[in-house]
């Protein structure tokens, strides 16, 4: 039965489709679940009629998943929000655009770990992130990606109304104005990281918005 037993699969949030904007859900799936009994059964009556060359055939029960597609769909909803107030400063808004649209369509499954910095990779000119104000030991310095903590700030605190678990998440030297004293995530790639759990039971996915200087 260990062997031959198949788990249903719920229906949940699978793919993001960027050129609709939407999610798309994957399929239930039935499973099956060996009827031990009977066979115990059956295997126990041949041997007490001698019947030691007999053929048995095991059958299965089919077993219906929790979740269908359409339910998952109906129960997708949002668990977390936040929104924060850029500068009007066109290339640190231009890395902040970028950052958005690397870690939109994220799909987390349960158990799994987010990190900001894997998602977006190295901000670098190549990718098109601009040089803007970023702290560095404390100082302020023109970098490619300045600005994008705002993303990885604005996202840690979705994140804490989400109820999902921070793993790691630093302070910058100076409090940012972008978001209450203490709520902030500083990020640089290769040092600082912003890292979450997903420790639901089921998918979590992230959905960014940059329109008019709101993240």
């Amino acid at each position: 039965a260990a062997k031959w037993d198949v788990e249903p699969k719920n229906g949940s949030i699978s793919t993001y489709d960027k050129a609709s904007d939407k999610f798309t859900f994957a399929g239930a799936q039935t499973g099956k679940k060996i009827d031990q009994e009977k066979l115990t059964s059956d295997i126990l009556s041949a041997m007490k009629a001698g019947e030691y060359n007999k053929t048995i055939t095991a059958t299965a029960d089919e077993v219906q998943p929790e979740i269908t597609e359409a339910q998952a769909r109906e129960n997708f909803k949002r668990i977390g929000t936040y929104t924060t107030k850029t500068t009007t400063n066109k290339d640190r808004n231009e890395n902040i655009r970028l950052a958005c649209a690397a870690i939109n369509g994220t799909i987390i499954k349960p158990g799994e770990e987010f990190s900001f910095n894997k998602m977006t990779g190295n901000r670098t000119t190549e990718k098109g992130y601009k040089p803007a104000g970023a702290y560095s030991n404390g100082v302020v310095v023109q970098e490619p990606g300045g600005g994008v903590c705002q993303v990885s700030s604005t996202l840690y605190n979705a994140v804490v109304f989400a109820g999902l678990k921070t793993t790691e998440r630093h302070a910058h030297t100076y409090e940012p104005s972008y978001v209450t004293p203490g709520e902030d995530a500083a990020v640089s790639f290769g040092g600082p990281d912003f890292k979450f759990v997903n420790n639901s039971n089921y998918p979590v996915a992230i959905k960014t918005n940059f329109v008019n200087q709101e993240l």
